[in-house]
């Protein structure tokens, strides 16, 4: 029983010639049993080993992004916690938060918690994973945090408007420069003509 040997007594309750022995609370891995007997006349017998495995489990995960445990979206420039735990695993266990492939902290038999800002727009894998242990298998718990452009256009320059004299031909030139993180996708002007907002 993980690399000790013990012998304990087994009981023939289902019948004279078969005898059992029920236990608890093994751990996973590979492990080995045999059994010997003695009769009234001092003879014993010995099996050899034979080996038996219990199969290590899947952890259970908890990931929450803003308190959400699922996909969340957000707008550029947002921050928002980042919180994981352990819901079922060994006592003893290492959890690590990333994002993409950035890694966001490790916690050692205690629960992660990270405000992450988001500068950038574009699509985010958050993971959580439990490295192995004896009796839990490697396990990861993952969402997405989708971040949209939540900039408005900047304006600078904004140029007089020429001719400044009336004229019944002249053509008049409204000039301002716009800037985005993205791009600048439509540019409208309204002018009011006395009194009479327009807009082109």
């Amino acid at each position: 029983r993980s690399g000790t040997v013990t012998v304990y007594q087994a009981s023939n309750s289902t019948g004279p010639l078969t005898w059992n022995l029920t236990l608890t609370d093994f751990p996973a891995g590979t492990h080995y049993w045999r059994s010997n007997a003695s009769d009234g006349g001092g003879n014993t017998n010995i099996t050899g080993w034979y080996s038996f495995t219990i199969a290590a489990i899947a952890p259970t995960l908890a990931l929450t992004l803003n308190g959400t445990a699922g996909a969340v979206t957000l707008s550029q420039d947002s921050s928002i916690w980042l919180n994981g735990s352990v819901t079922t695993g060994d006592s003893a266990y290492t959890i690590d938060l990333w994002v993409d492939s950035t890694h966001k902290g490790t916690g050692s038999s205690a629960a992660i918690n990270n405000y992450t800002a988001f500068s950038t727009i574009g699509t985010f894998n958050i993971s959580l994973n439990y490295t192995a242990t004896q009796n839990y298998s490697y396990g990861m718990l993952s969402y997405l945090v989708t971040v949209n452009d939540g900039r408005p256009p900047t304006w600078s320059v904004p140029l007089n408007v020429t001719p400044s004299t009336f004229s019944t031909t002249g053509l008049l030139n409204f000039s301002i420069n716009w800037s985005d993180n993205v791009n600048v996708s439509a540019v409208k002007a309204e002018v009011n003509r006395s009194g009479t907002v327009t807009t082109y």
